[in-house]
């Protein structure tokens, strides 16, 4: 069995939350923004 480093592990899930909410397609962009403007709860904007 392969043993890996917990840097490793930690390096590897802050590099994909970074590229999961700061490299978003337009499409996803666009998507969001619309949920926002269109959400009626204050809550849930």
């Amino acid at each position: 069995m392969r043993t890996i480093p917990g840097q490793d592990v930690i390096d590897a899930v802050a590099k994909a939350a970074i590229e999961a909410n700061f490299g978003l397609s337009e499409d996803v962009v666009l998507a969001t923004n619309n949920a926002l403007e269109t959400e009626p709860s204050p809550t849930g904007r």
